[in-house]
């Protein structure tokens, strides 16, 4: 017998003994993870994110605001046109018959995505744990991700901001879709990884142990991964510098319009990604749909039964109500940080694109160091996401303090920009890989579909808040850096969420839910036949 057919049979046998449900849940495609079938996934992730980074959190907003305003005028005189190359302007674009301001008008844009997205992931998210639909879904919405990407360059006039702010939502939108059908591989590659089934061979581990070994290989892969995404992010950056810097649009075309040419490249590198994955990625399937369930009426069950067992699954849902603050603040940063820039600071295109490039930059050594610190510490996952939580609350309520005019600092010196997005990339791929490690410790083996659904729903579920509040600071006239006061708080109610997780009890919840629920699957299917 060949050493991947032993370890596929040490999965069954695993199955058969009993005992902790991560040991005995069986994937109907348990075959060992192939370096081709990983490298496949972390690929895939590298070429989303070079849409989902760059397009959707940096060059669409920016795209947006600069075409509204190019087209709006001065919030002090409707009759006067705007001029969006003055520091700290104030501009308002006419939408029917109000007028808002520009950048209220980008998170606005987000927000809509939010709560479309929302009913996207009761929708369809559970679906990803049955049949051979977690592979065709993903590559069903990357592909549409990309080509809405695509799409960009046919916004040639500064009157049709409104078509880039469709084209924003709509990209946001399939993008975040693809990310939960991507999300969902990754708990089935680390139990079927070589190395773990290597360590549940051994018959004197203890479970404890084998638990560890499961973490252990679990941050491995969700680091490396974003090392691979956001390699591709400095590529897709780098380009679009290059396209930004010899690319001069032809009169008439907006200002912006070598930006629109990067999004399209952006599009195009996805749309390799999914080629190239839908050659080389196994399907890993689920069971079938239990008798009279549909794709749609199968995933609003599931994703409201998960909901719904809140009290069975305590320490997984403090988590989410956790990373529904963090994740909201973490998303809703980037963007007042770029809008900012450019209204507070006179930042140019160009200059947002360096501090875009220099986040992921920094994000690939330190998604690195933070994990190599935590192997060799020997730290929690939960000690590392509360350090990581707590430095960016810091971060942002020392932003916070240049709201005091006699502080001359706090967002008012170019250099600070460059040092608080060194930071935001140190901490960018790290914070983003400690969540989801300490997710999937926490998920219930064969629901990881409708679990990541809720991941994300608490995501971008929550994304509208942050938005919605910095569009009414901005809106208000108030000194924009209030902003960062209330990302700070959201921080640090995130963190105090983090800190009542106690993932040893919340491993167990997970295991007995998954039993309960295999228990009441096959009593169906018994009744069907």
């Amino acid at each position: 017998m060949s050493s991947a057919d032993n370890m596929a049979s040490t999965n069954e046998l695993l199955v058969a003994d009993g005992g902790d449900v991560y040991l005995t849940h069986q994937d109907i495609d348990g075959s060992p993870v192939t370096t081709t079938e990983l490298r496949t996934w972390y690929l895939f992730g590298a070429a989303l994110d070079a849409v989902s980074y760059c397009c959707v959190s940096v060059f669409a907003p920016v795209v947006v605001q600069s075409l509204a305003a190019n087209y709006g005028a001065t919030t002090a005189d409707h009759t006067v046109p705007c001029n969006a190359t003055a520091i700290d302007y104030k501009c308002d674009v006419r939408i029917g018959s109000k007028w808002i301001d520009t950048s209220s008008f980008v998170f606005a844009c987000i927000v809509i995505a939010a709560v479309m997205q929302i009913v996207l992931f009761v929708a369809v998210g559970a679906v990803a744990d049955t049949g051979g639909w977690r592979k065709s879904l993903l590559l069903t919405f990357g592909t549409l991700a990309a080509l809405v990407a695509m799409l960009f360059p046919t916004v040639t006039r500064t009157d049709q901001f409104w078509l880039a702010a469709v084209f924003f939502i709509i990209m946001n939108i399939f993008a975040s879709g693809a990310w939960v059908f991507l999300y969902a591989f990754l708990p089935i590659l680390a139990r079927n990884h070589v190395d773990y089934l290597t360590a549940a061979q051994n018959t004197n581990i203890s479970q404890e142990s084998l638990r560890f070994k499961l973490d252990q290989v679990t941050n491995r892969i969700s680091t490396h991964s974003y090392i691979w995404m956001y390699s591709a992010t400095i590529l897709t950056l780098i380009v679009v510098v290059v396209i930004f810097t010899f690319y001069t649009p032809a009169g008439g075309l907006p200002t912006s319009y070598s930006v629109h040419v990067g999004i399209l490249f952006a599009g195009v590198i996805l749309m390799v990604g999914v080629g190239y994955a839908s050659r080389f990625m196994r399907e890993r399937p689920g069971p079938p749909f239990p008798p009279g369930s549909s794709a749609v009426t199968y995933s609003i069950i599931r994703v409201g039964a998960a909901l719904s067992n809140g009290r069975q699954l305590k320490h997984l849902f403090l988590f989410l109500l956790g990373w529904f603050m963090v994740s909201d603040a973490f998303n809703t940063l980037v963007s007042v940080a770029v809008l900012l820039s450019t209204q507070l600071l006179g930042f140019t295109t160009k200059e947002v694109l360096i501090i875009s490039i220099e986040a992921p930059l920094l994000a690939i050594p330190g998604a690195f160091l933070w994990n190599q610190f935590q192997v060799r510490a020997r730290c929690t996952t939960k000690f590392i996401l509360l350090c990581q939580t707590c430095i960016y609350a810091t971060m942002c309520f020392l932003i916070s303090i240049g709201i005091s005019q006699q502080v001359g600092f706090g967002w008012k010196h170019t250099a600070e920009v460059y040092v608080y997005a060194g930071m935001h990339g140190f901490m960018l791929g790290a914070i983003q890989s400690t969540c989801r490690s300490l997710f999937v410790s926490l998920l219930p083996p064969g629901h990881e579909g409708s679990f990541y659904s809720l991941y994300l729903l608490t995501d971008k579920g929550s994304s509208w808040i942050g938005p919605l509040i910095v569009a009414g600071i901005n809106g208000s006239g108030a000194d924009k850096r209030y902003s960062f006061l209330f990302l700070a708080v959201q921080f640090s109610v995130g963190l105090v969420f983090f800190s009542l997780v106690d993932p040893g009890v919340g491993h167990v919840e997970g295991r007995k839910f998954a039993r309960e629920q295999a228990r009441k699957v096959n009593e169906s299917f018994a009744v069907s036949v």
